[in-house]
Protein backbone atom coordinates (compact mmCIF):
# COMPACT_ATOMS: atom_id res chain seq x y z
CA UNK A 1 0.00 0.00 0.00
CA UNK A 2 1.54 3.27 -1.04
CA UNK A 3 1.45 6.59 0.79
CA UNK A 4 -1.12 9.20 -0.09
CA UNK A 5 0.07 12.79 -0.56
CA UNK A 6 -2.05 15.48 1.10
CA UNK A 7 -2.16 18.84 -0.68
CA UNK A 8 -3.48 22.05 0.83
CA UNK A 9 -3.76 24.49 -2.03
CA UNK A 10 -7.38 25.36 -1.31
CA UNK A 11 -7.48 25.34 2.50
CA UNK A 12 -6.01 27.89 4.91
CA UNK A 13 -5.77 27.74 8.69
CA UNK A 14 -6.72 30.97 10.39
CA UNK A 15 -6.78 32.06 14.03
CA UNK A 16 -9.86 33.33 15.84
CA UNK A 17 -9.18 36.88 14.61
CA UNK A 18 -9.10 35.72 11.01
CA UNK A 19 -5.33 36.01 10.63
CA UNK A 20 -3.44 33.38 8.69
CA UNK A 21 -1.74 31.24 11.32
CA UNK A 22 1.87 30.05 11.70
CA UNK A 23 2.57 26.91 13.65
CA UNK A 24 2.69 23.16 13.22
CA UNK A 25 0.56 20.02 13.14
CA UNK A 26 1.58 16.76 14.80
CA UNK A 27 -0.10 13.84 13.01
CA UNK A 28 -0.06 10.18 14.13
CA UNK A 29 -2.20 7.17 13.10
CA UNK A 30 -4.96 6.20 15.50
CA UNK A 31 -4.87 2.46 14.69
CA UNK A 32 -2.78 0.54 17.17
CA UNK A 33 -3.03 -2.98 15.73
CA UNK A 34 -3.30 -4.70 12.36
CA UNK A 35 -3.24 -8.25 10.96
CA UNK A 36 -0.47 -9.56 8.78
CA UNK A 37 -0.91 -11.83 5.75
CA UNK A 38 -1.00 -14.90 8.03
CA UNK A 39 -3.82 -13.45 10.08
CA UNK A 40 -1.66 -12.68 13.08
CA UNK A 41 -2.48 -9.53 15.03
CA UNK A 42 0.49 -7.17 15.36
CA UNK A 43 1.06 -3.79 16.97
CA UNK A 44 1.61 -0.71 14.85
CA UNK A 45 4.15 1.83 16.06
CA UNK A 46 2.36 5.16 16.03
CA UNK A 47 5.10 7.24 14.53
CA UNK A 48 4.10 10.87 14.30
CA UNK A 49 5.00 13.32 11.58
CA UNK A 50 5.44 17.06 12.10
CA UNK A 51 3.88 19.28 9.46
CA UNK A 52 4.79 23.00 9.40
CA UNK A 53 2.11 25.63 8.79
CA UNK A 54 3.22 28.99 7.39
CA UNK A 55 0.80 31.85 6.78
CA UNK A 56 -2.09 29.43 7.09
CA UNK A 57 -0.74 27.04 4.45
CA UNK A 58 -0.07 23.45 5.50
CA UNK A 59 3.08 22.06 3.92
CA UNK A 60 2.18 19.07 1.67
CA UNK A 61 2.82 15.80 3.47
CA UNK A 62 2.40 12.06 3.00
CA UNK A 63 0.22 9.72 5.05
CA UNK A 64 0.77 5.97 5.04
CA UNK A 65 -2.34 3.76 4.90
CA UNK A 66 -3.56 2.27 8.19
CA UNK A 67 -5.52 -0.82 9.04
CA UNK A 68 -8.86 -1.12 7.25
CA UNK A 69 -8.02 1.92 5.12
CA UNK A 70 -7.08 0.21 1.88
CA UNK A 71 -5.05 1.68 -0.90
CA UNK A 72 -7.47 4.57 -1.31
CA UNK A 73 -7.13 5.60 2.40
CA UNK A 74 -10.90 5.24 2.90
CA UNK A 75 -11.84 5.75 6.59
CA UNK A 76 -8.20 6.02 7.78
CA UNK A 77 -8.20 7.87 11.13
CA UNK A 78 -5.42 10.12 12.49
CA UNK A 79 -4.96 12.16 15.67
CA UNK A 80 -3.92 15.68 14.70
CA UNK A 81 -2.57 18.09 17.30
CA UNK A 82 -2.74 21.80 16.53
CA UNK A 83 0.17 23.75 18.03
CA UNK A 84 0.15 27.49 17.34
CA UNK A 85 1.58 30.40 19.36
CA UNK A 86 -1.11 32.00 21.52
CA UNK A 87 -3.45 29.03 21.26
CA UNK A 88 -3.75 26.09 23.65
CA UNK A 89 -2.86 22.76 22.10
CA UNK A 90 -5.84 20.85 20.78
CA UNK A 91 -6.20 17.41 19.22
CA UNK A 92 -8.72 16.55 16.49
CA UNK A 93 -9.47 13.41 14.55
CA UNK A 94 -9.00 13.45 10.80
CA UNK A 95 -10.76 10.72 8.85
CA UNK A 96 -9.46 10.36 5.31
CA UNK A 97 -12.13 9.76 2.69
CA UNK A 98 -10.02 9.82 -0.42
CA UNK A 99 -12.39 7.99 -2.76
CA UNK A 100 -9.43 6.59 -4.63
CA UNK A 101 -7.81 9.88 -5.56
CA UNK A 102 -4.12 10.60 -5.20
CA UNK A 103 -3.11 13.29 -4.36
CA UNK A 104 -5.90 14.32 -1.96
CA UNK A 105 -6.88 17.89 -1.22
CA UNK A 106 -7.13 18.88 2.45
CA UNK A 107 -10.72 19.86 1.75
CA UNK A 108 -11.51 16.18 1.29
CA UNK A 109 -10.37 15.41 4.86
CA UNK A 110 -13.30 15.21 7.23
CA UNK A 111 -12.51 16.75 10.62
CA UNK A 112 -14.51 16.66 13.84
CA UNK A 113 -15.21 20.39 13.80
CA UNK A 114 -17.02 22.31 11.12
CA UNK A 115 -14.29 24.90 10.63
CA UNK A 116 -10.54 24.96 10.18
CA UNK A 117 -10.32 28.08 12.36
CA UNK A 118 -8.17 27.48 15.46
CA UNK A 119 -10.20 27.46 18.69
CA UNK A 120 -9.14 28.91 21.98
CA UNK A 121 -7.15 31.89 20.78
CA UNK A 122 -7.75 34.89 23.06
CA UNK A 123 -9.56 37.83 21.57
CA UNK A 124 -8.62 41.26 22.91
CA UNK A 125 -11.42 42.79 24.92
CA UNK A 126 -12.19 46.37 25.79
CA UNK A 127 -9.72 48.19 28.00
CA UNK A 128 -10.59 48.05 31.69
CA UNK A 129 -10.98 51.07 33.95
CA UNK A 130 -7.87 52.84 35.18
CA UNK A 131 -6.57 51.60 38.52
CA UNK A 132 -6.15 53.78 41.60
CA UNK A 133 -3.23 56.17 41.81
CA UNK A 134 -0.18 54.61 43.43
CA UNK A 135 2.14 56.01 46.09
CA UNK A 136 4.91 58.37 45.04
CA UNK A 137 7.57 57.24 47.50
CA UNK A 138 9.75 60.13 48.75
CA UNK A 139 11.95 58.29 51.26
CA UNK A 140 12.60 59.39 54.85
CA UNK A 141 10.47 62.33 55.96
CA UNK A 142 12.17 65.75 55.73
CA UNK A 143 10.50 68.72 57.41
CA UNK A 144 11.84 71.06 54.68
CA UNK A 145 10.36 69.07 51.79
CA UNK A 146 6.96 70.05 50.37
CA UNK A 147 4.74 66.95 50.10
CA UNK A 148 1.80 66.43 47.76
CA UNK A 149 -1.21 64.14 48.07
CA UNK A 150 -0.21 60.48 47.50
CA UNK A 151 3.44 61.13 48.40
CA UNK A 152 4.79 58.49 50.74
CA UNK A 153 7.46 58.82 53.43
CA UNK A 154 8.96 56.87 56.30
CA UNK A 155 9.44 58.27 59.78
CA UNK A 156 11.16 56.41 62.62
CA UNK A 157 10.24 52.93 61.46
CA UNK A 158 6.69 53.68 60.27
CA UNK A 159 5.45 54.60 56.77
CA UNK A 160 2.86 57.19 55.81
CA UNK A 161 0.94 58.54 52.80
CA UNK A 162 0.24 62.24 52.37
CA UNK A 163 -3.49 63.09 52.32
CA UNK A 164 -3.14 66.88 52.31
CA UNK A 165 -0.36 68.87 50.64
CA UNK A 166 1.93 70.82 52.91
CA UNK A 167 5.40 71.37 54.34
CA UNK A 168 6.70 70.78 57.84
CA UNK A 169 3.78 68.64 59.03
CA UNK A 170 5.46 65.79 60.86
CA UNK A 171 3.83 62.34 60.55
CA UNK A 172 2.74 60.68 63.78
CA UNK A 173 1.58 57.26 64.90
CA UNK A 174 -2.14 56.97 64.25
CA UNK A 175 -2.08 59.56 61.45
CA UNK A 176 -2.64 63.31 61.28
CA UNK A 177 -4.59 65.76 59.15
CA UNK A 178 -1.75 65.56 56.64
CA UNK A 179 -0.68 61.93 56.87
CA UNK A 180 -2.35 58.53 56.97
CA UNK A 181 -0.46 55.68 58.47
CA UNK A 182 0.43 52.80 56.13
CA UNK A 183 2.49 50.55 58.38
CA UNK A 184 3.72 51.00 61.93
CA UNK A 185 7.06 50.03 63.38
CA UNK A 186 7.18 46.47 64.66
CA UNK A 187 8.02 45.45 68.18
CA UNK A 188 11.66 45.30 69.12
CA UNK A 189 13.26 41.91 68.72
CA UNK A 190 14.90 39.91 71.47
CA UNK A 191 18.29 41.37 72.41
CA UNK A 192 21.33 39.19 71.88
CA UNK A 193 23.95 39.22 74.62
CA UNK A 194 27.24 37.40 75.07
CA UNK A 195 29.50 37.47 78.13
CA UNK A 196 33.06 36.35 77.56
CA UNK A 197 36.69 36.98 78.38
CA UNK A 198 40.14 37.14 76.80
CA UNK A 199 43.69 38.06 77.85
CA UNK A 200 46.48 40.24 76.50
CA UNK A 201 50.21 39.96 77.18
CA UNK A 202 51.17 43.60 77.74
CA UNK A 203 54.80 42.94 76.85
CA UNK A 204 53.77 42.36 73.21
CA UNK A 205 54.27 45.07 70.63
CA UNK A 206 51.37 47.21 69.51
CA UNK A 207 48.98 45.34 67.22
CA UNK A 208 45.51 43.95 66.61
CA UNK A 209 43.81 41.15 68.55
CA UNK A 210 40.71 39.44 67.12
CA UNK A 211 38.22 38.10 69.68
CA UNK A 212 35.86 35.58 68.06
CA UNK A 213 33.05 33.25 69.10
CA UNK A 214 30.47 35.92 69.92
CA UNK A 215 27.84 34.17 67.79
CA UNK A 216 25.94 37.12 66.33
CA UNK A 217 26.35 40.51 64.63
CA UNK A 218 27.56 42.91 67.32
CA UNK A 219 26.31 46.41 67.94
CA UNK A 220 28.62 47.20 70.83
CA UNK A 221 30.77 45.79 73.62
CA UNK A 222 31.61 46.82 77.20
CA UNK A 223 34.87 45.99 79.00
CA UNK A 224 36.11 45.37 82.55
CA UNK A 225 39.89 45.03 82.48
CA UNK A 226 42.62 44.56 85.06
CA UNK A 227 46.24 43.42 85.28
CA UNK A 228 47.46 40.70 87.63
CA UNK A 229 50.76 42.26 88.74
CA UNK A 230 50.06 45.73 90.11
CA UNK A 231 47.63 47.77 92.15
CA UNK A 232 45.70 50.40 90.23
CA UNK A 233 45.64 48.72 86.81
CA UNK A 234 41.86 48.63 86.30
CA UNK A 235 39.63 49.98 83.52
CA UNK A 236 35.94 50.20 82.62
CA UNK A 237 34.85 51.12 79.09
CA UNK A 238 32.52 50.58 76.16
CA UNK A 239 32.86 50.68 72.38
CA UNK A 240 30.70 50.51 69.24
CA UNK A 241 33.61 49.88 66.87
CA UNK A 242 32.95 53.09 64.96
CA UNK A 243 32.60 56.44 66.73
CA UNK A 244 32.19 55.65 70.42
CA UNK A 245 35.33 54.62 72.37
CA UNK A 246 35.07 55.58 76.07
CA UNK A 247 36.87 54.43 79.21
CA UNK A 248 37.63 55.43 82.78
CA UNK A 249 40.84 54.09 84.31
CA UNK A 250 42.16 53.71 87.86
CA UNK A 251 45.46 55.60 88.38
CA UNK A 252 45.89 54.65 92.04
CA UNK A 253 49.42 53.53 91.24
CA UNK A 254 50.33 57.21 91.28
CA UNK A 255 47.36 58.90 92.96
CA UNK A 256 45.32 56.92 95.47
CA UNK A 257 41.67 56.43 94.56
CA UNK A 258 42.03 58.59 91.44
CA UNK A 259 40.36 57.85 88.08
CA UNK A 260 41.00 59.31 84.64
CA UNK A 261 38.46 59.43 81.78
CA UNK A 262 39.41 58.75 78.16
CA UNK A 263 37.33 59.80 75.15
CA UNK A 264 39.12 57.83 72.43
CA UNK A 265 39.96 54.46 74.07
CA UNK A 266 37.78 51.78 75.63
CA UNK A 267 40.53 49.95 77.57
CA UNK A 268 43.20 51.92 79.48
CA UNK A 269 45.63 50.21 81.87
CA UNK A 270 48.09 52.34 83.91
CA UNK A 271 51.04 50.58 85.49
CA UNK A 272 52.76 53.61 86.92
CA UNK A 273 50.54 56.65 86.77
CA UNK A 274 51.00 58.30 83.41
CA UNK A 275 54.48 57.01 82.67
CA UNK A 276 53.69 53.38 81.79
CA UNK A 277 50.38 52.39 80.31
CA UNK A 278 48.62 50.47 77.52
CA UNK A 279 45.45 51.42 75.65
CA UNK A 280 43.05 49.56 73.37
CA UNK A 281 39.98 50.29 71.29
CA UNK A 282 37.66 48.31 69.00
CA UNK A 283 38.38 49.05 65.36
CA UNK A 284 36.14 46.46 63.68
CA UNK A 285 32.94 44.60 64.54
CA UNK A 286 31.77 41.51 62.62
CA UNK A 287 28.97 38.96 62.77
CA UNK A 288 30.93 36.76 65.21
CA UNK A 289 33.91 38.79 66.38
CA UNK A 290 35.49 42.13 67.16
CA UNK A 291 39.02 43.49 66.78
CA UNK A 292 40.91 45.35 69.51
CA UNK A 293 43.79 47.57 68.40
CA UNK A 294 46.39 47.66 71.22
CA UNK A 295 48.96 50.45 71.60
CA UNK A 296 51.85 50.57 74.07
CA UNK A 297 51.28 54.25 74.80
CA UNK A 298 54.21 54.84 77.14
CA UNK A 299 57.07 52.96 78.76
CA UNK A 300 57.33 49.17 78.86
CA UNK A 301 54.17 47.72 80.38
CA UNK A 302 54.32 44.23 81.88
CA UNK A 303 51.96 41.55 83.09
CA UNK A 304 48.87 40.01 81.55
CA UNK A 305 45.63 41.94 81.12
CA UNK A 306 42.45 40.00 81.90
CA UNK A 307 39.47 41.45 80.08
CA UNK A 308 35.85 40.52 80.71
CA UNK A 309 33.44 41.70 78.02
CA UNK A 310 29.70 42.05 77.53
CA UNK A 311 28.71 42.12 73.84
CA UNK A 312 25.24 42.91 72.54
CA UNK A 313 23.57 42.69 69.15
Amino acid sequence: MGAITIQTSTSKIRDALGNLADGKLTIRPRAGWEYDEGGERRKITKKAIIVPVAAGVITPFALAPTVNSGVDMTDAAYDVEYSFPGSPKRTEVWVIDGAGTNPLELTSIQVSSSSDTLPGLPVAGAAGPAGPTGINWRGFYNAATPYLVDDGASYFGASYICIQAGTGNTPAVGGTAYWDEIAIKGAAGVAQIKVGSFTRDLTLASGNQVVSGVGFQLKGVAFLACVDVAVGMFSVGFDDGATVHKAIADISSSTLNAWLAHASQSIVLYENGGSIYTVGRVTAIGNDDFTVAWVKAAGSPSGTAIIQYLAWG
